[in-house]
Protein backbone atom coordinates (compact mmCIF):
# COMPACT_ATOMS: atom_id res chain seq x y z
CA UNK A 1 0.00 0.00 0.00
CA UNK A 2 3.26 2.60 0.83
CA UNK A 3 4.79 1.60 -2.46
CA UNK A 4 1.35 2.31 -4.04
CA UNK A 5 0.39 5.85 -2.78
CA UNK A 6 4.35 6.79 -3.22
CA UNK A 7 4.13 6.51 -6.85
CA UNK A 8 0.65 8.09 -7.42
CA UNK A 9 1.76 11.70 -4.71
CA UNK A 10 5.54 11.21 -7.14
CA UNK A 11 3.42 11.72 -10.34
CA UNK A 12 3.50 14.94 -11.96
CA UNK A 13 0.76 17.79 -11.89
CA UNK A 14 -0.66 15.43 -9.41
CA UNK A 15 -4.02 17.45 -7.98
CA UNK A 16 -4.60 18.25 -4.49
CA UNK A 17 -7.33 15.83 -4.07
CA UNK A 18 -5.08 12.91 -4.72
CA UNK A 19 -2.67 14.72 -2.39
CA UNK A 20 -5.68 14.69 0.26
CA UNK A 21 -6.79 10.61 -0.62
CA UNK A 22 -3.13 9.89 -0.10
CA UNK A 23 -2.69 12.04 3.00
CA UNK A 24 -5.88 9.82 4.21
CA UNK A 25 -4.41 6.85 3.41
CA UNK A 26 -0.72 7.77 4.89
CA UNK A 27 -2.31 8.54 8.35
CA UNK A 28 -4.62 5.62 8.47
CA UNK A 29 -1.21 3.47 8.01
CA UNK A 30 0.25 5.19 10.81
CA UNK A 31 -2.40 3.85 13.02
CA UNK A 32 -1.22 0.21 12.47
CA UNK A 33 2.28 0.55 12.63
CA UNK A 34 3.88 -1.39 15.59
CA UNK A 35 7.47 -1.90 14.34
CA UNK A 36 9.57 1.53 14.64
CA UNK A 37 11.41 1.22 11.01
CA UNK A 38 8.08 0.84 9.60
CA UNK A 39 7.13 4.57 10.37
CA UNK A 40 10.45 5.50 8.36
CA UNK A 41 9.04 5.25 4.83
CA UNK A 42 5.99 7.25 5.95
CA UNK A 43 8.22 9.94 7.03
CA UNK A 44 10.02 10.17 4.07
CA UNK A 45 7.01 10.31 1.73
CA UNK A 46 5.21 13.14 3.92
CA UNK A 47 8.66 14.61 3.64
CA UNK A 48 8.53 13.99 -0.15
CA UNK A 49 4.40 15.82 -0.60
CA UNK A 50 5.51 18.85 1.78
CA UNK A 51 8.47 19.79 -0.82
CA UNK A 52 5.87 20.31 -3.42
CA UNK A 53 5.36 23.80 -4.35
CA UNK A 54 1.54 23.95 -4.18
CA UNK A 55 -0.05 22.45 -1.30
CA UNK A 56 -2.68 24.35 0.97
CA UNK A 57 -1.63 25.15 4.09
CA UNK A 58 -4.23 22.93 5.88
CA UNK A 59 -2.72 20.48 3.72
CA UNK A 60 0.63 20.79 4.84
CA UNK A 61 -0.32 21.27 8.49
CA UNK A 62 -1.54 17.87 8.45
CA UNK A 63 0.95 16.63 7.19
CA UNK A 64 3.20 18.00 10.09
CA UNK A 65 1.23 16.50 12.46
CA UNK A 66 1.82 13.29 10.71
CA UNK A 67 5.19 13.63 10.83
CA UNK A 68 4.91 14.28 14.20
CA UNK A 69 3.29 10.74 15.39
CA UNK A 70 5.20 9.20 12.98
CA UNK A 71 8.33 10.42 14.36
CA UNK A 72 7.03 9.51 18.26
CA UNK A 73 7.37 6.05 16.66
CA UNK A 74 10.21 5.87 14.98
CA UNK A 75 12.52 7.88 17.65
CA UNK A 76 14.57 4.67 18.37
CA UNK A 77 15.68 3.95 14.78
CA UNK A 78 16.02 7.59 13.52
CA UNK A 79 19.30 7.94 11.49
CA UNK A 80 21.02 11.85 10.59
CA UNK A 81 20.01 11.37 7.39
CA UNK A 82 16.60 11.17 7.76
CA UNK A 83 16.80 14.08 10.90
CA UNK A 84 18.91 16.14 8.61
CA UNK A 85 15.50 15.88 5.80
CA UNK A 86 13.64 16.53 8.70
CA UNK A 87 14.96 19.91 9.55
CA UNK A 88 15.13 21.11 5.78
CA UNK A 89 11.61 20.45 5.01
CA UNK A 90 10.07 21.43 8.56
CA UNK A 91 12.31 24.70 8.70
CA UNK A 92 10.82 25.87 5.12
CA UNK A 93 7.76 25.64 6.19
CA UNK A 94 8.15 28.56 9.00
CA UNK A 95 8.58 30.83 6.54
CA UNK A 96 5.61 30.06 4.46
CA UNK A 97 3.14 29.10 6.83
CA UNK A 98 0.75 31.91 8.14
CA UNK A 99 -1.33 30.79 10.75
CA UNK A 100 -0.73 29.72 14.32
CA UNK A 101 -1.86 25.89 14.20
CA UNK A 102 0.30 25.12 11.37
CA UNK A 103 3.59 27.34 12.65
CA UNK A 104 3.02 25.06 16.14
CA UNK A 105 2.56 21.99 15.09
CA UNK A 106 6.21 22.14 12.92
CA UNK A 107 6.82 23.50 16.84
CA UNK A 108 6.11 20.58 18.62
CA UNK A 109 8.18 18.40 16.04
CA UNK A 110 11.28 20.49 16.86
CA UNK A 111 10.26 19.68 20.45
CA UNK A 112 10.63 16.06 20.30
CA UNK A 113 14.14 16.43 18.86
CA UNK A 114 16.39 16.28 21.55
CA UNK A 115 20.08 16.41 23.07
CA UNK A 116 20.47 12.39 21.65
CA UNK A 117 18.60 13.11 18.11
CA UNK A 118 21.55 11.98 15.80
CA UNK A 119 22.03 14.87 13.38
CA UNK A 120 20.36 17.90 15.66
CA UNK A 121 22.65 20.21 17.72
CA UNK A 122 20.15 19.58 21.18
CA UNK A 123 17.11 20.11 22.95
CA UNK A 124 18.36 23.70 23.94
CA UNK A 125 17.87 24.55 20.21
CA UNK A 126 14.16 22.93 20.02
CA UNK A 127 13.39 25.28 23.31
CA UNK A 128 14.88 28.42 21.23
CA UNK A 129 12.37 27.59 18.34
CA UNK A 130 9.62 27.34 20.72
CA UNK A 131 10.55 30.60 22.74
CA UNK A 132 10.56 32.49 18.83
CA UNK A 133 7.31 30.88 17.76
CA UNK A 134 5.60 31.67 21.23
CA UNK A 135 2.14 32.98 22.13
CA UNK A 136 0.81 34.85 25.25
CA UNK A 137 -0.83 32.04 27.28
CA UNK A 138 -3.19 35.25 28.50
CA UNK A 139 -4.95 36.14 25.17
CA UNK A 140 -5.42 33.62 22.16
CA UNK A 141 -4.06 35.77 19.51
CA UNK A 142 -1.40 37.50 20.66
CA UNK A 143 2.16 36.80 20.83
CA UNK A 144 4.45 36.54 23.82
CA UNK A 145 6.54 39.34 22.77
CA UNK A 146 8.50 39.11 26.10
CA UNK A 147 9.54 35.57 25.31
CA UNK A 148 10.01 36.03 21.79
CA UNK A 149 12.45 38.98 22.26
CA UNK A 150 14.48 37.22 25.83
CA UNK A 151 14.81 34.50 22.33
CA UNK A 152 16.15 37.09 20.04
CA UNK A 153 18.74 38.54 22.78
CA UNK A 154 19.97 34.91 23.56
CA UNK A 155 20.18 34.39 19.80
CA UNK A 156 22.40 37.75 19.25
CA UNK A 157 24.78 36.70 22.37
CA UNK A 158 25.16 33.11 21.28
CA UNK A 159 25.04 33.29 17.22
CA UNK A 160 28.74 32.14 16.92
CA UNK A 161 28.34 28.96 18.82
CA UNK A 162 25.36 27.74 16.93
CA UNK A 163 25.37 25.01 14.24
CA UNK A 164 23.96 25.14 10.37
CA UNK A 165 21.55 22.99 11.56
CA UNK A 166 20.88 25.20 14.54
CA UNK A 167 20.73 28.11 11.98
CA UNK A 168 18.26 26.64 9.49
CA UNK A 169 14.94 26.67 11.31
CA UNK A 170 15.97 29.70 12.72
CA UNK A 171 16.71 31.80 9.96
CA UNK A 172 13.42 30.67 8.71
CA UNK A 173 11.87 32.31 11.73
CA UNK A 174 13.43 35.49 11.53
CA UNK A 175 12.60 35.87 7.41
CA UNK A 176 8.74 35.13 8.31
CA UNK A 177 8.92 37.95 11.06
CA UNK A 178 10.65 40.09 8.71
CA UNK A 179 7.35 39.81 5.99
CA UNK A 180 4.99 40.89 9.43
CA UNK A 181 3.81 44.27 8.08
CA UNK A 182 2.46 44.18 11.73
CA UNK A 183 4.97 44.10 14.23
CA UNK A 184 7.28 46.53 13.93
CA UNK A 185 9.44 45.86 16.99
CA UNK A 186 9.85 41.80 15.95
CA UNK A 187 10.53 43.07 12.42
CA UNK A 188 13.08 45.48 13.43
CA UNK A 189 14.82 42.79 15.29
CA UNK A 190 14.45 40.03 13.14
CA UNK A 191 16.41 42.02 10.14
CA UNK A 192 19.37 43.16 12.76
CA UNK A 193 20.26 39.36 13.57
CA UNK A 194 19.97 38.60 9.62
CA UNK A 195 21.99 41.65 8.74
CA UNK A 196 24.51 40.34 11.77
CA UNK A 197 24.26 36.90 10.36
CA UNK A 198 25.34 37.45 7.04
CA UNK A 199 28.02 40.36 8.21
CA UNK A 200 29.47 37.20 10.17
CA UNK A 201 29.42 33.90 7.83
CA UNK A 202 31.73 31.99 6.86
CA UNK A 203 30.55 28.63 7.09
CA UNK A 204 27.23 29.45 5.90
CA UNK A 205 27.40 30.77 2.95
CA UNK A 206 25.26 27.94 1.71
CA UNK A 207 22.62 29.30 4.46
CA UNK A 208 22.87 32.85 3.08
CA UNK A 209 22.16 31.55 -0.49
CA UNK A 210 19.60 29.29 0.13
CA UNK A 211 17.54 30.33 2.81
CA UNK A 212 18.11 34.28 3.10
CA UNK A 213 18.47 35.24 -0.43
CA UNK A 214 15.91 33.13 -2.10
CA UNK A 215 13.89 34.47 0.13
CA UNK A 216 14.61 38.22 0.13
CA UNK A 217 14.45 38.06 -3.46
CA UNK A 218 10.99 36.66 -3.58
CA UNK A 219 9.73 39.35 -1.46
CA UNK A 220 11.00 42.81 -3.08
CA UNK A 221 7.49 43.06 -4.28
CA UNK A 222 5.84 42.99 -1.12
CA UNK A 223 2.98 44.71 -1.19
CA UNK A 224 4.03 46.64 1.65
CA UNK A 225 6.57 49.43 2.40
CA UNK A 226 7.83 48.83 5.65
CA UNK A 227 8.78 44.98 4.62
CA UNK A 228 10.24 46.47 1.17
CA UNK A 229 12.56 48.50 3.15
CA UNK A 230 13.60 45.83 5.98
Amino acid sequence: TISVVAVSLKKKNVNKQVIAVGVSIMQELAALIEDPRDAVPLINMAVSVLKRARLFEHQRAQLVILIERLFKQSVSVMTPEVVGELIDVLSAQLSTMVQRDARQAVVSVFLLFGDSTPGWPGQQISKLIADLESWSADSIDERDYDRRLAGMSWLRANMTILTPASWTPILHILLACLQDPEEVALRNQAAGLLERFISQTTDNQDLCESVIYATIKRHCAHKTEAVRLE
